[in-house]
């Protein structure tokens, strides 16, 4: 088959929804106003998110880069979407693990003979 293109220039923080609905709640709890950005630790592009899964799987040859030019779509996607979790470290000293833990611990419970 052909191999599966993922854009190599768009950056953001993936997140486990677990990690992030866990520690919304503790905001909740703390009564925390305002926004707050919560998000897994680290950065990544969407390739990097894709190689870790397809390593994974063993399936990295699976997959190559491209560049945003190289994919359009019909919603215009940002090249930085990072999310900065200043305040939720600074002012509640609260911290999520890092994307890759975090995607490895979805792995790792993800069943696809179901």
């Amino acid at each position: 088959g052909m191999p599966t293109r993922v854009v190599n220039d768009q950056r953001g923080r993936p997140s486990a929804t677990w990690d992030v609905a866990a520690v919304t709640w503790r905001l909740v709890q703390a009564g925390a106003a305002g926004i707050i950005h919560v998000a897994n630790d680290g950065e990544a592009t969407w390739y990097d998110v894709a190689r870790s899964v397809f390593l994974h799987y063993g399936a990295e040859g699976a997959l190559t880069m491209c560049t945003t030019a190289d994919y359009p779509t019909p919603a215009n996607r940002p090249v930085d979407s990072r999310l900065a979790t200043v305040r939720l470290q600074q002012e509640f000293g609260m911290r999520l693990p890092a994307w890759k833990s975090a995607l490895q611990r979805f792995l790792g419970e993800l069943r696809l003979d179901r």
